[in-house]
Formats: structure tokens, sequence, C-alpha cells
């Protein structure tokens, strides 16, 4: 049964003006990223170099504000939905992770994920599989931390490019949110990180209707005239006593 409201919180969010804005630049971003070469180029994440792949979403700002703001405990096990790059995938190893499953949807991301792995040397750790949420993982493995950089905002996604941005219907999030009880060990936390779109109440309010307890972990201004502001959401069973 749904728990409605379980300590719910709101975020201001951006005006319709601002939101224009963003469909400018986001779609402005789906085409530089189509235009890649086929080789891709790399950056720099975190002391590691990583490949980016054509048409796959690479480490941004709400990227780096996620990967500092997930604790990962050495020796936990870690689930990267949508991991894109493999970049948090790669970075929960870092952090001492034990092991870490990264998932995608989108073919290039899983190849991308995979070729990150083995030129970081991390085969052993991050396994790189291809599915819809967790409809690839084994039934009944359960892990400590889940990191859900999900696409933001509800729009129709034409292509695999778009769907780096947008979730069509909110379908992604939808069908994490039914699954992720079952998916948390006991004290397990599930990170996410989020524009100001209307969406991110839409997300916080699914979440508490599945029995999470939501906490702004972080947050930061998009530098220049950018309008947004990213939110790190770190969300726990609504079962588990305050710390």
């Amino acid at each position: 049964m749904l728990n409605r409201g379980m300590d719910e919180i709101r975020i201001p969010t951006l005006s319709a003006i601002q939101l224009e804005e963003v469909d400018r630049r986001q779609q402005a971003q789906q085409q530089e990223w189509a235009s890649n070469s086929p080789a891709g180029r790399s950056v720099e994440f975190y002391g590691r170099k990583l490949e980016i792949f054509a048409g796959v979403f690479p480490p941004k700002q709400d990227t780096q504000l996620l990967a500092r703001a997930m604790q990962i405990t050495r020796g936990s096990h870690v689930a990267d939905v949508g991991t894109g790059t493999g970049a948090l995938a790669i970075r929960a190893a870092d952090q001492g992770a034990l092991s870490v499953l990264a998932i995608d949807i989108c073919d290039a991301a899983v190849a991308n994920a995979r070729e990150n792995v083995r030129r970081t040397n991390l085969e052993g750790k991050v396994t790189v599989l291809k599915g819809n949420v967790f409809d690839a993982v084994a039934a009944g493995e359960v892990f400590d931390v889940v990191i859900a950089n999900l696409p933001g905002r509800n729009k129709l996604a034409a292509n695999d490019i778009a769907t780096a941005q947008w979730d069509t219907e909110f379908k992604a999030h939808q069908l994490l949110f039914q699954q992720i009880g079952s998916r948390l060990s006991g004290r397990g936390r599930l990170y996410m990180v989020k524009a100001n779109y209307p969406e991110l109440n839409d997300a916080i309010h699914l979440a508490c209707a599945h029995g999470l307890k939501p906490r702004i972990a972080a947050r930061q201004k998009a530098p220049g005239d950018d309008p947004r502001t990213y939110y790190v959401l770190e969300f726990v069973r609504g079962d588990v006593p305050d710390a």
C-alpha cells in the first residue's frame, strides 16, 4: 500500500519562462552529443580519464555534485541505474564499494560504460548490464546504495539521446520506485540528483508514496545565466529510525 505524503518535502521550481530557456539548452546539448565523432572524446572525472561515446550523456555539474554527496561505505554493494558513461559506478568503486552493478537501457551507454570500466581496470568490481531499471538484475539481489541519475524531465524522448534528459511519461521513475523497496537493504540509501524542474517534486512524491523518507543532501546553483539549481536527494526506508 502506498504511504501518501510521508515526510514529503517540496522545493521551489522553475517558472514557465525559465523552462522554455532550459528547453533550448537541452535541445542544443542533444544536437551536440549526436554530432560527437564515433570515437567520442574524453573528460577527467575525479582523477579518472573517461571516454564519452557519441550520443551518451557526459558527466556534468549534476554528476559532479552527486559524486561528492553520495556516501559509499567500504565493502558496500552498489547499483548505478542509468549509468551512462559509468562515471558514478567507477566513482563508487574508487570510494570502496565491494561490488557495483551499472545498468543502462541504451546500447551506446552500455558499450561506453564497459569501455570505461575496462580502461580503469575495475572489471573485477564493476559489472555493466543492459536493462530497464532492475529488470535485468537477479531476483533477490539487494544493494546498500542505489544511485539513480535518471533523466530529469517528463517529456517525450524521440530517441536514445533524448532519453538522457527526458523520461517519457515518467516511466523510468515510476518503475524505479515500484521496485526500489525490494532492492534496498535494511539501511540502504537511494541517491538522485535533480534540477529544480516541477518533476523534482513529482519524484519526491513518488518516493514518499512508496515508503521512502527524503532529505536534501546537497544543492548547487548552475553557473552564469543558467536558471537551474541542482539538488542531491537521499532517500531511506520509512521504517528506518532517524540516526
